[in-house]
């Protein structure tokens, strides 16, 4: 599989395409809601930031399924942050 590179409107075309807004779209996927907004704004996503971004694209469904079957506090705690604002 090869990993995608992404720009500022290719992110926000991928959360478009899904219908999720920014804070669902961090919450459904565990990105930090400040790091997601650089990237629709001014930052190239890189690294491993690129490869869930293609996990994403590639199939949405099975990345949230796995997220959510993995018991992890600090997903919760990220989770819990993004929704509460």
């Amino acid at each position: 599989m090869s990993i995608m590179t992404f720009d500022p409107n290719s992110v926000r075309k991928l959360r478009k395409r899904l219908g999720l807004s920014q804070r669902e779209f961090c919450g459904t996927y565990g990105i930090g809601l400040a790091t997601y907004r650089s990237w629709e704004k001014n930052i190239h996503p890189n690294g491993i930031s690129c490869v869930l971004l293609t996990l994403i694209t590639r199939d949405p469904d099975m990345v949230k399924g796995t997220l959510a079957e993995v018991p992890s506090p600090a997903l919760e705690e990220l989770r819990e942050r993004v929704y509460r604002r």
